[in-house]
């Protein structure tokens, strides 16, 4: 039986294992989204103690080496006990098997194959066999890196539904909302064209943090728009739940956590029709567009929500497909088979 997991995830904003549910203190939230420090106290079997995440913080690189020297020194020297660490696909794993053979590899994918370079691909491809399982995010995500992995799984991401549920309100002061980051693959010009082609007395809130972030702002030449940082989840919730519209046009996805939550908090959801965003639309009442539609035809539909806004009931199917405890479960099983 694997005795310690270790976590290594790419980025503190991951919600892969759902790291919103780990137990941290709402002050110190904004602290590790930005840096990325070791987390502990999983929300995971009471037991089970000795569980680690380490978040690989981009912005204090020597803190990261210090990070990844621990746990290979951890893992080093206990050598009377088996290790599951799971992490992304990276070299680093390649250097810690040859410490120790005996280990053993989750890998998670939590993007489409668009995401990766063909470095990426090929390492991927070249070292699979050295993984004991890689766990999809969806079902698009397998159908899209199946070729370059083996032993793969779907786990689907999820969310905490009845926490986020308590935040809905019946009358909604907020009318379009954006959660994600601000990079290519979330197609944020043209999301900033949309809001331009919509109504300004509209109260429109962006939330999120990346490279383009100044670019988008800059573009705000009229203030419309309200931009927020990274916030904890909690305020997250906040925010869905007090707004009647939610909107997605990313080109590509593993699943989009931020979608499934603007599910549960009742908003009507557009999203752009790509696989992952299919997936969802099987299980929730959400409306697709084409990336080619143009700007003030999706205006135009943002609009007609608005005009006949209701909170959405949630379905059966996507309680049972999204809700925290099942994905919890799975990641148990899996992990302490």
């Amino acid at each position: 039986m694997i005795k310690v997991v270790y976590h290594l995830l790419p980025h503190a904003t991951n919600t892969v294992m759902a790291l919103n549910d780990i137990v941290v203190p709402s002050r110190k939230q904004k602290l590790l989204i930005k840096h990325g420090v070791i987390i502990t106290k999983p929300f995971f079997r009471k037991h089970l103690k000795r569980q680690f995440y380490y978040s690989r913080g981009y912005k204090l690189p020597m803190l990261e080496i210090g990070l990844l020297t621990l746990v290979v020194f951890l893992i080093k020297s206990k050598k009377s006990r088996m290790f599951s660490i799971h992490l992304p696909r990276d070299l680093i794993y390649v250097f810690i098997k040859l410490i120790k053979p005996n280990i053993k590899f989750f890998c998670t994918m939590h993007n489409d194959r668009k995401n990766f370079k063909v470095y990426h691909l090929l390492l991927f491809f070249f070292t699979k066999s050295l993984v004991q399982k890689t766990i999809c995010v969806s079902n698009a995500v397998y159908n899209s890196m199946r070729f370059f992995v083996s032993k793969s799984c779907v786990i689907d991401n999820s969310v905490p539904i009845e926490e986020i549920k308590k935040y809905r309100k019946k009358i909604r002061r907020n009318d379009l909302i954006i959660v994600g980051r601000f990079v290519e693959q979330k197609n944020v010009f043209y999301m900033k064209q949309v809001i331009d082609a919509l109504p300004h007395d509209l109260k429109v809130i962006w939330v999120g943090a990346g490279r383009l972030r100044p670019q988008i702002k800059e573009l705000d030449s009229t203030r419309r728009i309200t931009f927020l940082e990274t916030l904890s989840r909690c305020e997250v919730y906040k925010l869905l739940g007090n707004t009647k519209c939610y909107l997605c046009l990313s080109r590509w996805e593993g699943v989009g956590v931020s979608n499934l939550e603007a599910i549960a908090a009742g908003c009507s959801v557009v999203l752009s029709d790509i696989a992952p965003h299919r997936e969802i639309s099987k299980v929730a009442d959400v409306e697709l567009v084409s990336l080619s539609s143009d700007v003030d035809e999706i205006a135009s539909l943002i609009q007609k929500t608005l005009q006949h806004f209701t909170s959405k009931l949630l379905t059966q199917f996507f309680i049972s497909k999204y809700q925290n405890k099942n994905m919890l479960k799975k990641y148990d099983e899996l992990f302490y088979e």
